[in-house]
């Protein structure tokens, strides 16, 4: 489990469309001059004056994110989804006491602290969008900890020499 925070600060471009009265022919808003958008066909047709004109406004907006994120990953560092409610009547008192005396039955987590960092923030990270300038983005890691829970698991082999596992969540008591 790993659980951290994802913050940026940017600019990105947008356009903003607001109505204004049929008779409106551009919008000034400071030095910018911004002139109503072409009617349909439809509209020029029917020569209504009823309605409104559309002026898009071409502006830059200053975005702030800050989310906070939790996520899981099984020992193959593959994102799982995590179906526990963990509080501390399920945490052992003496987990390295337990984990020493069932050594060799543990999977121990193939990816290092650093390679489960490298894909929470590759996970939590948002993707670039388009027409971005100055961003400034931070992730911080609150918290990693390794997370064992109790998994049965039976080698069933069956007619022509066919083998398959059967795992069994031992908390919940469900196949996997």
């Amino acid at each position: 489990m790993i659980e951290g925070n994802y913050s940026a600060n940017y600019y990105r471009k947008a356009t903003h469309s607001i109505k204004v009265d049929y008779n409106v022919s551009e919008v000034v808003l400071g030095d910018g001059i911004f002139p109503i958008r072409e009617k349909s066909v439809w509209r020029k047709i029917l020569g209504t004056k009823k309605g409104k004109n559309t002026v898009d406004l071409e502006l830059e907006e200053h975005v702030f994110v800050d989310d906070d994120y939790t996520r899981f990953f099984n020992h193959l560092g593959d994102e799982v989804d995590f179906g526990f409610n963990y509080d501390s009547k399920i945490i052992e008192n003496y987990p390295d006491r337990i984990l020493q005396e069932k050594e060799h039955t543990v999977k121990r987590p193939r990816l290092t602290e650093q390679e489960v960092i490298k894909k929470f923030e590759s996970c939590i990270k948002r993707p670039k969008e388009k027409k971005i300038r100055d961003l400034d983005e931070k992730v911080t890691i609150r918290k990693v900890t390794e997370i064992y829970v109790p998994i049965f698991e039976a080698r069933l082999v069956g007619p022509k020499s066919k083998v398959d596992l059967l795992r069994i969540d031992a908390s919940r008591n469900k196949l996997l």
